[in-house]
């Protein structure tokens, strides 16, 4: 599984992209990202702020919190950011969630559930796959 860093929705979605940048270079993406999702508030509401992603970077164990706030405002933060954006844009990703799935050295093709609850989520998941697992 790898994640792409998108950050098109907003400015607060850039904030955060950033956040997750840094976390992602000490090792600690999923952990930070897995907190930012289950914290999340309205899109575009003005609810990320700097107090908002120092809560969540605090909240990650074993990041170097000081480290993580001068690495998201570095140049190559913004860099990686807007490779990532390209790269969703030339698979025609222009929603969040979106995935792009299939079988190891297969194509692969976009999946945009309706709902990340595990029932819904793995139905529609297998069924684009093909099976029944």
């Amino acid at each position: 599984m790898r994640f792409e860093n998108l950050s098109f929705i907003g400015p607060g979605s850039v904030a955060a992209g950033r956040a997750a940048a840094a976390a992602a270079q000490q090792d600690r993406l999923w952990n930070f990202i897995d907190l930012l999702y289950l914290n999340q508030g309205e899109e575009n509401s003005g609810y990320v702020t700097a107090s908002y992603l120092r809560r969540l970077l605090d909240a990650v164990p074993g990041l170097n919190v000081p480290a993580a706030v001068r690495a998201s405002a570095a140049p190559a933060t913004a860099a990686a950011l807007t490779r990532a954006n390209a790269v969703a844009t030339q698979d025609g990703i222009n929603a969040t969630p979106s995935f792009l799935i299939g079988r190891a050295g297969g194509r692969l093709r976009q999946f945009q559930p309706a709902s990340l609850t595990s029932a819904p989520f793995a139905t529609e998941f297998n069924s684009l796959l093909g099976g029944s697992r």
